[in-house]
């Protein structure tokens, strides 16, 4: 979890953690992400020495259950005295269960709808960790959307080539009879898509070349 103040360029990352209750009706906080760049090891360490020098209250017992699967630290709660979100602020305030990061958030970007400049070209500015998220969503969709397009167009054309083919089969004898009386290539296709009566791709309809050997 990551909270982005708007005012710098620190953020603030919390572990993940989810309440659990344990055998004999044991309430137990149960770590499965740490923030970044956080050492398990020396979180473990650090919970130890705070609850053995009684700075933490609360906590019966800490273990490490992480296995492949993943992260999986159990802070187990003593059963009389313990708040669950007491000791879990505490745990944020006096632990690296919650860290800030800093981070370069400069960049290459278009200008802002409330600049005055009429200039489109791509300027260094600072943006927040959302503005961060937006841009790069916003990039994503226009990559599918140019995709997407690029795919239909193509396929737009394929299938113009194709319906020339099959009309083109519907009326073998007259377009084999007309293939024969031009005199070049480029005679023969215009004279086909003048048969055809589709002038509307006819950049596509380039593309086709029908060569028979006749």
């Amino acid at each position: 979890h990551i909270e982005d103040p708007n005012d710098n360029n620190n953020n603030k990352a919390r572990a993940t953690t989810a309440k659990s209750k344990r055998k004999q009706k044991k309430l137990a906080i149960v770590v499965t992400e740490l923030p970044y760049q956080v050492n398990k090891a020396a979180l473990l360490e650090q919970i130890a020495a705070l609850v053995n020098d009684k700075k933490l209250e609360g906590i019966a017992d800490l273990r490490d259950e992480s296995d492949r699967d993943g992260i999986r630290v159990v802070l187990e709660l003593k059963q009389r005295d313990a708040v669950p979100a007491v000791v879990l602020a505490n745990l944020y305030k006096k632990t690296k269960l919650q860290s800030v990061f800093s981070g370069n958030f400069v960049a290459l970007m278009k200008p802002s709808s409330w600049t005055t400049s009429s200039s489109s070209a791509l300027t260094p500015q600072r943006f927040t960790l959302r503005e961060a998220l937006d841009y790069f969503l916003d990039f994503r969709f226009e990559t599918v959307r140019r995709r997407t397009r690029f795919q239909l167009n193509k396929v737009r054309a394929r299938a113009h080539i194709v319906d020339g083919l099959l009309l083109a089969l519907l009326h073998v004898d007259q377009v084999i009879e007309l293939i024969r009386s031009m005199p070049d290539q480029k005679s023969c296709r215009e004279a086909l898509m003048r048969t055809n009566n589709d002038d509307s791709d006819t950049n596509n309809s380039g593309d086709s070349q029908l060569r028979l050997g006749l």
